[in-house]
């Protein structure tokens, strides 16, 4: 909110893979999703000293755009 620069944490949105977040969603809960559509691609070997970027939820967060009533 404060990088924004905007009034209410109501203004700003967080999304996890091209979804935005329900702002009620708990942490765990969204972890378990994430891991969930990770896991049905296919099974990264990890050796330490490698990139852990496969192994990394990415969350954006932006100004919530107004919704368009049609």
């Amino acid at each position: 909110m404060r990088k924004l620069d905007l009034k209410t944490e109501t203004e700003v949105e967080i999304r996890c893979m091209g979804e935005a977040v329900i702002p009620t969603l708990e942490l765990h809960s969204l972890v378990e999703l994430w891991l969930e559509t990770t896991s049905k691609h296919e099974r990264v070997a990890a050796t330490i000293g490698s990139s852990a970027k496969e192994f990394v939820m990415v969350l954006v967060y932006a100004r919530k755009l107004p919704e368009c009533n049609n």
